[in-house]
């Protein structure tokens, strides 16, 4: 049931012509206007410049543009950690939880199929991974983004994969240095340390020297032992983005809900989230 249910969610996102994929934008977006107004990306896919080797500053701009099209706003552990992801490096994310870490992993999927390289999202639970899976293609695009769970896989060869960390972990010793994996993302990192499921962290680092790893967790504690590891088996240190103060208000989080789910103004003028309707319906419930 899951596994034809998660299909049938993937068939009801809107679909996007091929031609326009390949071109990047289309002219009318390349032209900046839509039936005679700016137009607004749907997608970050929609952004993607027509050339693989566009440079770094040129990707910033345009997720910079995404960023500001949705009325979020970046904060300085985001930005110090997307800079540093532009830059090649490994990065290694430990901030609170609800300070916008999913957004900075964007950024990373975006360079990367700006890129013409293949990411993969890893996350411990299924569950997790499913939630991710459909963020990733309301912002992407379904056609970009691939799962693989115990349960399902959908659209297994796309550039951005997600799927549990086991996924990977099998990947990663069944291919090593010959996976198709140029970056990769794990979410839950403290999960590291975990006695039983642990290994499934520890073996893409082993096995993967091509792959530049996002390392995301708000529980992660010290992170010498990561530091010293990654800086002697993939060359410069990684940076490292640390923060423990959790914005108030985060707009990184916050504005994102709002933007997805609708705002409305009570009588004193705030904010307050109410649901609308536009999001597949999957599963139950």
């Amino acid at each position: 049931f899951i596994h034809r249910d998660l299909h049938r969610c993937y068939r009801s996102f809107p679909a996007r012509r091929p031609a326009e994929l390949e071109a990047g934008l289309g002219a009318t977006r390349a032209a900046g206007t839509l039936g005679g107004s700016p137009a607004v990306p749907s997608t970050l896919s929609d952004l993607l410049p027509s050339r693989r080797d566009a440079p770094s500053d040129d990707l910033l701009d345009r997720f910079l543009e995404y960023v500001d099209d949705r009325g979020l706003a970046l904060y300085p552990a985001q930005e110090e950690a997307i800079l540093a992801l532009l830059d090649g490096q490994n990065v290694i994310l430990n901030t609170p939880t609800g300070s916008g870490k999913s957004l900075v992993a964007s950024a990373l999927l975006f360079a990367a199929l700006a890129r013409g390289e293949r990411a993969v999202y890893t996350c411990p639970i299924k569950a997790l991974v499913n939630e991710k899976w459909m963020a990733l293609c309301r912002d992407f695009g379904p056609e970009m983004i691939g799962l693989s769970t115990g349960d399902a896989s959908v659209n297994r060869e796309a550039p951005i994969l997600c799927c549990t960390a086991e996924v990977l972990a099998n990947m990663a010793l069944r291919e090593g240095p010959d996976a198709d994996v140029q970056h990769v993302v794990m979410d839950e990192f403290h999960y590291y340390a975990d006695r039983d499921r642990g290994v499934a962290w520890q073996t893409p680092l082993l096995t993967l020297p091509q792959t530049r790893f996002l390392l995301m967790s708000a529980t992660l504690g010290s992170t010498k032992f990561f530091e010293r590891d990654l800086t002697e088996r993939r060359g410069p240190p990684p940076a490292l983005v640390l923060s423990t103060e959790r914005p108030e208000n985060s707009r990184s989080s916050a504005a994102g809900w709002l933007t997805r789910y609708g705002s409305s103004t009570d009588a004193a003028g705030a904010n307050t989230p109410r649901l609308i309707s536009g999001w597949p319906k999957c599963a139950s419930g």
